[in-house]
């Protein structure tokens, strides 16, 4: 496999990305996408990547707005401005030599709810991962606490639960049972969201950020293969 970093131009601040690519000459690609405070060189986003890449399948992971190595600065990275970030990978991943046309959506946390949006904006995602997935972002807001600017609070407010949002894609909902910031039943109305086939994982053991390696190492074959299933050309 080979990793090559990318940036990706505006509109808007520029996005610090990473391409991780199999040894082939066409791959299916999924866009990472990765949570609130998190970052796309996390151990959980760089750990997928390369699981991917085992399996014939590339990614393209990157920072959103405020975050990691992008441009911009964090108290304009709301939820809708990560949103259009996202439509941005999602072009620049089109555009990528070697990108088979199939493509699909990994997220966590807000990343993964973010995923959900763009799937059932964007017919053309194949499948998705969601971990850890809100339903809606009222819990975004009350995490957010002190740091919740006014800002935040309005963005939030306009954006939808995932019961109706759209039909969502094919895939797979991944969530902790000791969630301890998005509960269970945030998971299982993903899933009801979801179009067939799907399925949902609920991890015994594991908290929000699935930081068990034991668990995110199934929890990550677990997603691989199911990506896999739905993304390899027939």
């Amino acid at each position: 496999m080979r990793e090559i970093p990318l940036d990706i131009p505006g509109p808007g601040p520029t996005l610090s990305a990473a391409l991780t690519v199999p040894e082939l000459k066409r791959w299916p690609l999924v866009i990472l996408c990765h949570g609130y405070l998190s970052h796309k060189d996390s151990s959980k986003y760089r750990l997928m990547a390369g699981s991917l890449a085992r399996e014939g399948l590339a990614s393209l992971r990157f920072d959103f707005r405020g975050c990691g190595s992008s441009g911009g600065e964090f108290f304009e990275s709301v939820p809708s401005a990560r949103l259009k970030d996202l439509f941005r990978a999602l072009d620049a991943g089109r555009n990528l030599d070697g990108f088979s046309g199939r493509m699909g959506i990994m997220g966590g946390s807000l990343g993964a709810y973010l995923g959900f949006l763009a799937a059932a904006r964007d017919q053309r995602i194949a499948a998705v991962a969601l971990w850890s997935c809100p339903a809606d972002l009222g819990l975004l807001g009350a995490r957010a606490g002190e740091r919740g600017t006014e800002r935040l609070m309005d963005d939030i407010r306009g954006l939808p639960p995932v019961r109706s949002a759209g039909p969502g894609a094919p895939g797979i909902v991944v969530h902790g049972e000791k969630d301890e910031l998005v509960p269970v039943a945030h998971g299982i109305c993903v899933y009801m969201a979801l179009t067939t086939p799907k399925r949902l994982a609920i991890l015994g053991g594991a908290d929000h950020r699935i930081a068990d390696q034991e668990i995110r190492l199934r929890a990550t074959r677990m997603t691989v293969n199911w990506l896999k299933g739905l993304l390899e050309e027939n």
